[in-house]
């Protein structure tokens, strides 16, 4: 974050998404998020630039996006979620 700030004189505000929407004219919208689709396309194209992908995989997803804490939650939280919580929260329920 601190990155795009002082890279992109962006002064980010707490609730602006972590990846905004843009479009093709190259404008961006901060307090909008960009649709999975887009973040997947990104997230293959980086992992492939970067190498790090490899033949056992034809793209990477974004699982661990849509679904994040989960087993932090139940697992190690001070606080844990009942299960049915977990449940809920992941969209297995």
């Amino acid at each position: 974050i601190e990155w795009v700030q002082q890279h992109e004189n962006w002064s980010l505000q707490a609730d602006d998404y972590l990846f905004p929407e843009h479009y093709k004219d190259g404008q961006i919208q901060l307090d909008q998020s960009f649709s999975v689709t887009q973040l997947s396309t990104l997230l293959n194209k980086y992992a492939t630039d970067a190498g790090i992908m490899d033949h056992r995989y034809n793209r990477l997803d974004t699982h661990c996006f849509r679904r994040g804490c989960a087993q932090y939650r139940f697992n190690h939280a001070q606080d844990p979620w009942p299960l049915k919580a977990i449940k809920w929260w992941g969209g297995w329920s």
